[in-house]
C-alpha cells in the first residue's frame, strides 16, 4: 500500500555540535530562470496555462492584448546551453476573432495544443488549435471543431495532448443530462486530423461539470468532474478511459476515499502511465478551503487511491490542488491562493515516490515572489519544473510570470559517488582540507573545513 510520508524534505536533521547537519540525500531544488513575454500587454496574466516537455515550453497570456482586445498569446520558449529564451509568439490565426487565446495548452514533442474559452467570430464561446514546428516556423496544423454544433458554446474549457492525440474537455455541453460535459478525442492520420471519440461519463448528470480537466498518456485518458456525485454527494469525480484499438471505454470512476460536499475533487488532473494526480482544492481537513490532492495508481487493471497529500502550509481559502501535474515518480502540486510569502503569493509542493512513500520533499517559491502573484500553475518535464505566477509585476502591471525550477537530487557527503557515506568519502574530504574543491565543500562557503567534514560524519554510514 502506498503512503504519504510528511515533513520528509530534510529528514533525519542531526545536531552536531551546535551544527544543523544534512542528511545524506537532500534534494538540489532551486530556481534556475524566470521567463517573462517580450512585448507582452499590461493584465496579459502570462503564466495562467503552460505546459513543458524536454527543452520546449509553452506559456499561455490568455488576456494579452492585440489592436485593443485581450485576443491572447502563447509564447514558445526554448532550452539552449542551459538558457530558456522565447522563440516564438503564437496568437489566433488570421482573420479570426478570439479572445482568451492560450487559457489552456498542453505540449508534447514539437507540438502544442492551445484551447481558447472566450468569445469567437463566429458567435462561439470556445476554440482549439494544434500548432507544429516547421520549416519556416511555428505553423497551425489543425484548428479542432466540436462534433456537435451545439457544443461550440462551451467548448474547450480544457485540452491535453499526447504524441498524435489530442482530448478537449467541454465542461458545460449538453451529454447524457443538461450541461453533463463531455471530452473529445481526435487524432491525426494520414489523411489529417479527425475525431476519434467522444467521451461522456456513464453515470453523468446535470452540472457535473465533466470535461472542466483532461490529461492523456499514451492510451490512457484521465477527465475531472468536479461537481459530480462520489461517496458523499457533490464532491466530485474522475473518469479513467482506456483505448482498445480504435474504440474508448470507461475503465473506472475515481472518487476521494474520504471526500466531502464540495471538495471539487477533478479539478485538476493528470496523468503519467500508471499514475494519476488529482486536485481538490476546497478540501476542508486542514482548514477551510484550504485543498489537498490525491494519487491513484493502476494495480492490475484496478485503480487504487494511493495518496492523500496537503501544502506544507495550509491556510483557509489556500485551495491547494487547483493545478496538478506528474510525471517519473514526480507529482508537483500547486496553492496560487496561500502561501507563506504573502497573501496570494503562492506556491507549489513537490513530492517523490521512494519505494511505496511519496515523500513531501521540497516547497517551490518565486525568489522575487510577491503577494498577489498567484505563483502555483504548474508542468513537470523530467527532472524541470515550471510554474507560472499570472499576476506578477514585470514591465508591466498583472503582465505575469514563469520560472523554471530544477528539482535533481544530490547526495550530501556521498564524494566518491558510491551511493553511501562512508571512509572513502571521509579520506576524500581531509585530504582536500583547505582547499576550495567544490565536491568536498558541502556549506558552500568557498572553503573545505571543519563544518564540511562534520557534515560527512553526521551521515556516515547512510545511504542515498
Amino acid at each position: 500500500m502506498f503512503q504519504v510520508v510528511r515533513d520528509r524534505r530534510i529528514p533525519s536533521l542531526l545536531f552536531t555540535m551546535g551544527l544543523l547537519v544534512s542528511p545524506a540525500w537532500a534534494d538540489a531544488m532551486h530556481e534556475t530562470q524566470r521567463l517573462n513575454p517580450a512585448g507582452a500587454s499590461a493584465s496579459a496574466v502570462f503564466g495562467l496555462a503552460l505546459g513543458l516537455d524536454g527543452g520546449l515550453a509553452a506559456v499561455g497570456a490568455p488576456s494579452d492584448d492585440l489592436d485593443g482586445d485581450p485576443v491572447g498569446s502563447v509564447r514558445i520558449f526554448e532550452l539552449a546551453s542551459g538558457h530558456w529564451s522565447e522563440q516564438a509568439s503564437l496568437r489566433p490565426p488570421a482573420g479570426e476573432w478570439i479572445t482568451g487565446f492560450g487559457r489552456s495548452l498542453a505540449v508534447s514533442g514539437q507540438a502544442v495544443a492551445v484551447a481558447s474559452t472566450g468569445g469567437t467570430s463566429n458567435g462561439a464561446s470556445g476554440a482549439a488549435f494544434v500548432y507544429r514546428i516547421g520549416d519556416a516556423g511555428w505553423e497551425l496544423s489543425t484548428r479542432l471543431f466540436p462534433t456537435d454544433p451545439d457544443a461550440q458554446h462551451f467548448f474547450a474549457r480544457s485540452i491535453d495532448l499526447s504524441g498524435d492525440a489530442v482530448v478537449v474537455g467541454s465542461h458545460r455541453v449538453t451529454g447524457m443530462g443538461t450541461e453533463t460535459g463531455l471530452a473529445i478525442v481526435y487524432r491525426e492520420g494520414e489523411s489529417g486530423w479527425g475525431v476519434e471519440a467522444a467521451l461522456e461519463a456513464s453515470d453523468g448528470t446535470h452540472s457535473d461539470a465533466f470535461g472542466s480537466a483532461v490529461g492523456i498518456s499514451g492510451d490512457l485518458i484521465v477527465v475531472g468532474a468536479p461537481s459530480a456525485i462520489g461517496l458523499n454527494g457533490g464532491e466530485g469525480a474522475a473518469y479513467v478511459f482506456r483505448r482498445d484499438g480504435a474504440a474508448w471505454h470507461e475503465e473506472a470512476k475515481l472518487i476521494a476515499s474520504d471526500g466531502g460536499w464540495g471538495d471539487r475533487f477533478g479539478e485538476a488532473v493528470a496523468i503519467d502511465g500508471d499514475v494519476i494526480a488529482i486536485g481538490a482544492p476546497y478540501d476542508d481537513d486542514l482548514a477551510s478551503n484550504a485543498g489537498a490532492a490525491y494519487l491513484f495508481h493502476d494495480a492490475d487493471g484496478a485503480w487504487m487511491q494511493s495518496a492523500k497529500v496537503y501544502s506544507s502550509n495550509p491556510q483557509a481559502d489556500g485551495r491547494f490542488g487547483l493545478s496538478v501535474d506528474i510525471e517519473g515518480g514526480l507529482a508537483i502540486v500547486g496553492t496560487t491562493y496561500g502561501s507563506a510569502n504573502g497573501i496570494s503569493a503562492g506556491e507549489a509542493c513537490v513530492y517523490r515516490l521512494k519505494g511505496t512513500d511519496w515523500l513531501d520533499e521540497a516547497v517551490l517559491h518565486a525568489s522575487d515572489g510577491q503577494p498577489y502573484d498567484s505563483l502555483g500553475i504548474v508542468s513537470l518535464s523530467g527532472e524541470t519544473a515550471l510554474v507560472g505566477a499570472p499576476y506578477a509585476d514585470g514591465d508591466e502591471m498583472n503582465i505575469g510570470a514563469a520560472y523554471i525550477f530544477d528539482l535533481g537530487e544530490t547526495c550530501v557527503g556521498d564524494l566518491d559517488g558510491s551511493g553511501d557515506v562512508g571512509i572513502d568519502d571521509v579520506l576524500q574530504l581531509i585530504g582536500a582540507f583547505g582547499t576550495a574543491d567544490p565536491a568536498a565543500d558541502l556549506d558552500g562557503d568557498g572553503v573545505v573545513g571543519i563544518d564540511d567534514l562534520l557534515g560527512v560524519l553526521g551521515v556516515f554510514g547512510q545511504a542515498c
